[in-house]
């Protein structure tokens, strides 16, 4: 490590700590909200779910959101800004479960979908 002399008080510093005081506060270390994304609406056609958000939503693979007549997921795709379809293997009928801080669906700030029971509507 190398170290200077303060030409004011003769005292010396680190070279690594000189640029961090130059750098100032890192962006990096600033905090961002995440702001939970919730359920507009969900709507049932054929084996699909469609759950729409109140805000723009980000799909990274299938979320696990399960029925209570054990339908299982058979994949997902992002429809619009807003919306999200989940394919099933047969058609989902009773409330659909979000489980908590499903990792596939989420939002520019990292936000979660609230969990819970949604009832979808027959479209």
């Amino acid at each position: 490590m190398s170290t200077q002399r303060n030409k004011r008080t003769g005292r010396r510093f680190l070279t690594a700590t000189r640029r961090k005081m130059q750098l100032g506060p890192q962006i990096s270390t600033r905090l961002t909200r995440r702001t939970p994304i919730a359920v507009v609406s969900v709507v049932i056609s054929g084996n699909d779910a469609v759950f729409t958000f109140d805000q723009d939503v980000i799909l990274k693979g299938s979320p696990a959101y399960t029925s209570a007549n054990s339908k299982t997921v058979t994949g997902a795709d992002k429809t619009g800004i807003a919306e999200v379809t989940v394919h099933y293997d047969a058609a989902p009928t009773a409330p659909i479960t979000i489980s908590f801080e499903d990792p596939a669906v989420r939002n520019a700030a990292a936000g979660y979908v609230t969990p819970g029971d949604y009832s979808p509507e027959v479209g």
